[in-house]
């Protein structure tokens, strides 16, 4: 598919198992529908999963030091230039020659088990595993166990999981050069950076945030002293809004912190309260008087003050006295240069507000995402499963406008949360066998009937604590059951998202369509400029811009409303409680220093 400057594929493609997402390629427009995971798409991209045969389609290198990779274009994440680790990783890659720290001989037994079959030593009297014909019989079986066929062969390696770390788990940027093609770095070189050509782009960012695990461009890590403040929007909006607020708030209190200097030398000095002797250090400077006298008050009442400031006579319990303080501290210096302080800090408030309302258009006109580029639709026909048909009307009804992709969203949260259920505890039962071992249901099964049978009381005890296979299997069993009488129900439309060909498509649609959920709720027609071309199957439709893939919630998705209220003042509720207590603990230790 061809892709424009301004154009951006839909991550909503495959956001949601079991729903219809149809991508239209450019130049035929040919849709196809396909089926789709219970992750966004871009993340099936960024972790390239393992084949049938077991062979890893990753560029990790082989223990001989080859790379296995499908693509010499791939860059070897462990052949990273050192400028660019972490301390961390430099540190830990030169421990390793050591073998008090790292020895590859001392791996776990199931791992060195699992080589001695690879390597067909003669002292191996261990079953092989023939993985070709393995696999053969799990695509033949009817009900395949995991996605992978075996366990993963290989052995732990602290040099892959630093590399790991840094990739996948740190956020990583690429140059961006003048031109929308990166230049791949050929594999086996020590992973320089690659050179862009120029064309004069206009565009301020000089970083773009890379994708987890990318492999086809070198990428640096973002430094935290010197990365520049525009591109903190890489993270996204919030995120950039944030610091800007922060750093404007930080000038601000350093100007009035600057211009309270002379209040702080006052209050220090030995005009106002003889240098403040007995004051904390950090406390010099402040409005603290330790110049007091104990004078009589007529019409003083012990509710007033706090009990070490009011006291009587021992003699009589009329005459009533109270700790008055000698300073002067209300000079008119002191209040003009408070007044100053005041007016610098509201005045700096509001230029703030100017900053980040542009700062807001800077930072989201840097960062184009599939948001800018799409829309969704919360109240579509329940039988609108054709994302063609929603193509032809946007085109037919907007000017010819482009629709790129168009993922049809079904009420089946109960089918992808048992999806998601049951390869979590797959991917759990995986850790926890012997490299190798064959992943089918029989297997599993096998291997769970001898851990159940090997335990003792106390196992058993723990076994609720912390799960074992057969716990895990027996919430693998019920899920694909689940999954299985799930799959036949026939789910209704809940959400339909639509990618746009540009920006001006999305805006133009969303001006036309975007009426409110008060006319929405009551189909009001009157209010859209063209009822008649507008309509969608005579239906006013709610149009509003989505969320980022990324923060969607795909497996609540069609949550019941009465259900996240109920959640939202719990929530809330907990909170209240939690400031109450919070309050009744400061108060009584604030008594108990009294």
């Amino acid at each position: 598919m061809t892709t424009a400057s301004k154009r951006a594929t839909s991550p909503f493609l495959a956001a949601k198992g079991n729903q219809a997402a149809v991508e239209f390629e450019e130049p035929k427009e040919q849709a196809s529908l396909t089926s789709a995971s219970a992750a966004p798409e871009d993340y099936d991209e960024e972790f390239p999963q393992d084949d049938d045969d077991g062979d890893d389609d990753a560029p990790v290198p082989a223990d001989n030091g080859e790379t296995s990779s499908h693509s010499s274009s791939w860059i070897d994440f462990l052949k990273d230039n050192p400028d660019g680790m972490t301390f961390g990783r430099r540190l830990a890659l030169h421990l390793m020659q050591y073998q008090w720290y790292y020895d590859p001989e001392q791996i776990d037994d199931k791992s060195r088990h699992q080589k001695n079959k690879d390597n067909s030593s003669d002292g191996d009297d261990s079953p092989k595993v023939d993985r070709q014909a393995h696999a053969a019989s799990i695509r033949a079986a009817s009900i395949e166990a995991y996605p992978f066929t075996v366990a993963d062969l290989g052995r732990p390696s602290l040099a892959k999981a630093w590399a790991y770390f840094e990739h996948f788990t740190l956020a990583r940027f690429v140059k961006i050069g003048d031109s929308t093609e990166r230049a791949p770095v050929p594999n086996g070189s020590n992973n320089k950076q690659a050179s862009f050509p120029s064309n004069n782009n206009t565009n301020t960012k000089t970083f773009d945030r890379a994708k987890t695990g990318e492999q086809d461009v070198v990428t640096q890590l973002y430094s935290p002293w010197y990365t520049p403040h525009k591109e903190l929007g890489d993270w996204g909006l919030g995120v950039g809004i944030y610091f800007t607020t922060l750093r404007f708030l930080a000038g601000i209190f350093l100007l009035a912190s600057l211009l309270s200097i002379p209040n702080i030398v006052y209050y220090s000095g030995p005009d106002y309260s003889d240098r403040q002797p007995d004051v904390p250090f950090h406390l010099k400077g402040s409005a603290i008087c330790t110049d007091t006298s104990w004078v009589p008050c007529v019409d003083c009442k012990w509710s007033d003050f706090p009990q070490n400031r009011i006291a009587n006579t021992t003699t009589t319990d009329s005459l009533v006295f109270v700790l008055k303080n000698n300073c002067d501290g209300a000079t008119v210096r002191s209040g003009m240069i408070n007044l100053g302080v005041l007016a610098i800090i509201v005045v700096g408030i509001l230029i703030m507000n100017r900053v980040i309302m542009k700062a807001e258009v800077e930072f989201d006109e840097d960062e184009q995402t599939a948001q800018d580029y799409s829309i969704v639709i919360r109240n579509p026909p329940k039988r609108a499963h054709d994302p063609k048909l929603w193509k032809d009307w946007f085109h037919d009804n907007f000017d010819g406008a482009h629709v790129t992709a168009c993922t049809i969203g079904v009420d089946n949260d109960l089918l992808v949360q048992a999806l998601v259920t049951r390869r979590e505890n797959l991917r759990m039962i995986e850790m926890k066998v012997a490299p190798g071992t064959p992943l089918d249901t029989l297997t599993i099964a096998k291997l769970a009937a001898e851990e159940e049978k090997k335990r003792n009381s106390i196992d058993r005890i723990v076994a609720m604590i912390i799960p074992g296979i057969p716990e895990h299997l027996s919430k693998v069993v019920v899920a694909t059951a689940k999954i299985q009488g799930l799959a036949q129900q026939d789910h209704d439309v809940s959400n339909v998202f639509i990618t746009f060909e540009t920006e001006a498509e999305q805006r133009r649609v969303l001006e036309a369509l975007s009426v409110g959920k008060r006319n929405v709720r009551k189909q009001n027609k009157r209010v859209l400029a063209d009822p008649e071309r507008h309509l969608f199957q005579g239906r006013v439709l709610h149009v509003m811009e989505p969320e980022e893939p990324s923060t969607v919630r795909w497996k609540d998705l069609n949550a019941p409303r009465l259900l996240r209220r109920k959640q939202q003042l719990l929530t809330m509720l907990v909170t209240i409680v939690a400031i109450i207590c919070i309050s009744l603990i400061v108060r009584a230790v604030n008594k108990a220093d009294v």
